[in-house]
């Protein structure tokens, strides 16, 4: 059996702690695809993912390590497949299945995890976790499944709060029916069960509506003991609840009970920062520093910097800082005005092509790769508008290829049929993906005449680019 090859997609985490490795491997009879994929979460507080591809040997097999340190649940993708596999640190999962008929005769070996993942599978098939299309976002970190989402908006506020009791009830039960379970694995599922639920409890329900005697019941989803959990920082639900219930708490200090997760983050910051106790200072810190991250951007670095700073100048030395900081670091690199760092890369003729070159246009510049199906889809979303714009001279889009063979960039179809400057780079490990920060792709820069970024900019596939562009030459009549 031949080496496997393993290709990662996404790149560094920011402000993890040390990591071990646990193992996901198998093999795959009568292979229809030429690679597998794994993604999981690795920084609770940026929502960072680590995304791993292992090319299959002659045999189906794959072998792929998964940095992590504590238990979590990895998606295992194969083609248009998608399977949640629980792993812990040090610990090997071995799995096959049929190629042609992904999952339907899955098998997980005796070995680490197997009791686990097949208690699992059960789990997801009985409530359809795990399943993107399934769910409905309420935050930016928590997601409803679908079916939940429509019982519990469409129930009375008392029956949807005794439902969402009930079910913590029932999906215990079902998991821990399961035998000879891995003590790891029951808390992990208990914890994604009762936080999942006591989140959508603070997020959909007014206690005031509640009937009597039920208030006492609403303030116990609120508790402390459930918040300051600091050793559960690394579990997504935890952090999910984490975000509800201090959101929660912000409104009834406030006395607005409409503010928004995302509108008004600058208003809930310096209220969770300033008139609320009782939080354990590294759950506050961590709120704190998701609210930061979440909405640190090249547009408005300069901003709100002395809120970034003065939350560093407040926060030790930890993972959670370190995030923080290295988001602000990044934003204000790419922050409005700031200079483009300057590059000399090949064209598709063998080519130098320097960016210094394009000073007096505007360039739009586009990081993409071929197994990035979101850059591609944006390619070619976009050629109306570039059509519309064909006359204008004074700018230019430039797109750059990570691919890690030349040869393939060559030959790839977007390279050949979208209109444009086309350059290419080998992989991620160069010192232009660094000085722009290209930890996953897509990635877009806008840049002016002078060799300076624009913050923030309309996308090129947006309706509105060409009206955009239009308006922006006009200004310099």
């Amino acid at each position: 059996m031949r080496t496997i090859v393993i290709v990662v997609c996404i790149f560094l985490s920011i402000g993890t702690i040390a990591q071990k490795s646990a193992w996901l491997e198998g093999t795959i009879e009568q292979a229809t695809e030429e690679f597998v994929q794994i993604e999981y979460p690795i920084d609770m507080l940026s929502g960072e993912y680590d995304i791993f591809r292992a090319l299959l040997d002659s045999a189906g097999g794959f072998v792929m390590p998964i940095k992590i340190q504590h238990p979590t649940i990895v998606r295992f993708i194969y083609g248009d497949h998608e399977l949640p596999v629980f792993v812990s640190p040090e610990e090997t999962v071995k799995l096959t299945f049929d190629g042609r008929y992904p999952f339907y005769q899955l098998q997980f070996e005796q070995s680490d995890g197997k009791m686990d993942n097949d208690c699992l599978q059960k789990y997801k098939n009985q409530y359809g976790y795990f399943d993107d299309k399934n769910f409905t976002f309420i935050l930016p970190s928590l997601r409803i499944l679908n079916k939940n989402y429509d019982i519990v908006t469409s129930r009375s506020t008392s029956s949807a709060f005794r439902y969402m009791g009930y079910q913590i009830q029932f999906e215990q039960d079902e998991v821990y029916a399961c035998p000879n379970l891995s003590e790891a694995f029951r808390s992990y599922m208990k914890d994604f069960i009762v936080y999942n639920w006591r989140a959508y409890q603070v997020h959909f329900i007014n206690p005031k509506a509640l009937s009597y005697g039920m208030e006492n019941d609403f303030l116990a989803v609120l508790s402390p003991s459930l918040l300051n959990q600091p050793d559960k920082l690394y579990h997504p639900s935890f952090c999910s609840y984490v975000d509800e219930n201090i959101l929660y708490l912000a409104r009834a200090i406030s006395g607005d009970n409409t503010l928004d997760y995302v509108k008004d983050w600058e208003r809930i910051y310096h209220v969770v920062h300033d008139s609320i106790g009782g939080i354990d200072t590294l759950v506050r810190q961590f709120f704190l520093g998701r609210l930061l991250h979440a909405n640190l951007r090249p547009a408005n670095a300069l901003d709100i910097e002395p809120l970034v700073l003065e939350y560093l100048e407040e926060t030790p030395i930890s993972p959670t800082r370190s995030t923080v900081e290295k988001k602000y670091r990044y934003t204000k690199k790419y922050a409005n005005g700031s200079p483009a760092p300057l590059f000399q890369v090949v064209d598709t003729a063998g080519n130098e092509v320097d960016l210094e070159s394009f000073r007096g246009k505007y360039v739009y510049l586009s990081f993409w790769a071929k197994w990035c199906s979101n850059c591609i889809d944006e390619m070619y979303s976009s050629k109306s508008n570039k059509f519309l714009l064909r006359e204008e001279e004074d700018i230019v889009f430039l797109y750059v290829s990570v691919e890690e063979s030349q040869e393939t960039w060559k030959k790839h179809y977007a390279t050949n049929d979208i209109k444009g400057v086309h350059l290419w780079i080998k992989g991620t490990s160069n010192q232009l993906a660094t000085d722009y920060g290209l930890r996953s792709l897509p990635k877009y820069y806008f840049i002016d005449k002078e060799g300076n970024f624009i913050a923030p900019f309309t996308k090129v596939s947006d309706v509105a680019f060409v009206k955009y562009i239009k308006e922006l030459l006009s200004v310099e009549e």
